[in-house]
């Protein structure tokens, strides 16, 4: 997962800092700014997809993920939101607002399937930003604005509040509170898989 700082032996900066911080919980964000690497190579999202996957994100993720729990077992992971829609996204260097949409289907199983198998929640920012609404964004289409920075803050603060860590299933939280959606991951992965719950 580049560019994040790295010591020489491979170990992200900020891991470090975690393990220094005392931290009871950790948000993870990341992948946006590997997604943003590529758009000089592609605009098409299978195209971008298929070279982030090859650059080794999706193992690169999961690992980082399970570095975290070592050193926090509290762990979210956030899953992007739509940079807001624009009547000119290259000014702001994004590309059309169908590629974006492209990579954020492509890239959500990555982010459900850690949360499933780690057993930890996931902040589903996709579903919680409103990409026509500029409020929701700051000086750029790509930076939270003072409001959507509290959606995410009201979204942590409802797990913490919420979430049995070490207990409960891996679990997608959305929205805007007093309206914050949950949906359980095992659940829904055995539906799917045709898996009887008995």
């Amino acid at each position: 997962m580049d560019p994040y700082p790295a010591r020489a032996n491979g170990r992200v900066i900020p891991l470090d800092l975690l393990r220094t911080s005392g931290a009871t919980h950790c948000v993870l964000s990341v992948g946006g700014n590997d997604a943003r690497e590529q758009f000089m190579q592609s605009r098409d999202p299978e195209r971008i997809t298929e070279l982030m996957k090859r650059a080794g994100i999706v193992d690169a993720f999961r690992r980082l993920v399970r570095e975290a729990k070592e050193l926090c077992p509290n762990v979210m992971i956030v899953y992007v939101y739509h940079p807001q829609i624009t009547n000119c996204p290259l000014l702001h260097l994004l590309p059309p607002a169908q590629t974006m949409k492209g990579l954020l289907i492509n890239f959500s199983s990555m982010f459900t399937d850690v949360a499933r198998e780690e057993r930890i929640p996931m902040l589903d920012l996709s579903r919680t930003f409103n990409p026509k609404d500029p409020a929701d964004y700051g000086s750029t289409p790509i930076e939270p604005s003072n409001t959507s920075g509290m959606y995410i803050a009201r979204l942590v603060e409802h797990v913490i509040d919420n979430f049995q860590f070490g207990e409960d299933p891996g679990t997608v939280y959305s929205g805007v509170a007093p309206n914050i959606q949950s949906h359980n991951l095992e659940e829904e992965y055995m539906e799917s898989s045709g898996i009887n719950a008995e």
